[in-house]
């Protein structure tokens, strides 16, 4: 296996595809944890979650589902870790893996160092992985709760880099912001996976953009070209 080559995947909206609920996700999993008296405070656990969860917390399901319960004088931690567990059961479960994200990442991984660099809670991000059946063949699975930071902060894709010593690294998301950007700015090969149409007829844009692609099953016949130029 070459070294000179490394090529990171985006996880969620690019291996997976968006098709989550995530209101449902919260009601069962405050159903399942016997905390139905929260079953209508979706939009703030919401607003929790993002606040924790961007500003670095481990555990920012479980502290967002607690600021509610402590409003509500339900004083019941273990309650808090119920929740979160089921709202991982239930993500992992419904979260729809692309049908050629782990063909792709499986044919890579016989030539190239192959890598996640993703934001989400680390629990969560790696069931998603093993019900995919890729955690064997990934050499660095980078998650941004593990970190203490996230995309698109450059300290996460130095670590990236840092973590497969490789002269070339790239990035495949379907993101320009959280992610093209950014990895383009530390230095990465970038490569968009499109969903709408083709990226816009902007030239700052265009040259973010080092490949595109309209599947993930595209990407091995890029490879060599992303690699070598």
């Amino acid at each position: 296996m070459t070294t000179s080559c490394a090529v990171f995947f985006n996880l969620d909206g690019t291996l997976t595809e968006n098709t989550v609920d995530y209101q449902k996700i919260y009601s069962e999993a405050v159903q399942d944890s016997g905390l139905t008296a929260l079953q209508g405070n979706y939009d703030e656990y919401t607003d929790r979650f993002f606040h924790y969860f961007q500003n670095g917390w481990a555990f920012p399901r479980r502290q967002a589902i607690l600021d509610l319960m402590d409003e509500r004088n339900i004083d019941d931690v273990g309650t808090s870790d119920a929740f979160a567990a089921a709202w991982e059961e239930q993500e992992s479960e419904h979260t729809t893996f692309r049908s050629d994200a782990a063909p792709t990442v499986q044919q890579l991984a016989d030539t190239y160092p192959v890598g996640i660099l993703t934001n989400g809670t680390s629990r969560l991000q790696r069931m998603k992985l093993e019900n995919a059946g890729l955690v064997d063949d990934l050499s660095a699975t980078l998650i941004s709760s593990e970190l203490g930071l996230s995309k698109p902060n450059a300290e996460i894709f130095t670590a990236a880099k840092d973590a497969v010593g490789a002269d070339t690294c790239i990035l495949v998301s379907h993101d320009l912001r959280r992610d093209i950007l950014p990895a383009k700015r530390a230095g990465f090969k970038t490569v968009l996976l499109l969903q709408d149409g083709e990226l816009p007829d902007n030239p700052q844009m265009q040259k973010l953009v080092d490949a595109q692609i309209n599947t993930l099953s595209e990407l091995p016949d890029r490879m060599q070209d992303l690699c070598t130029a």
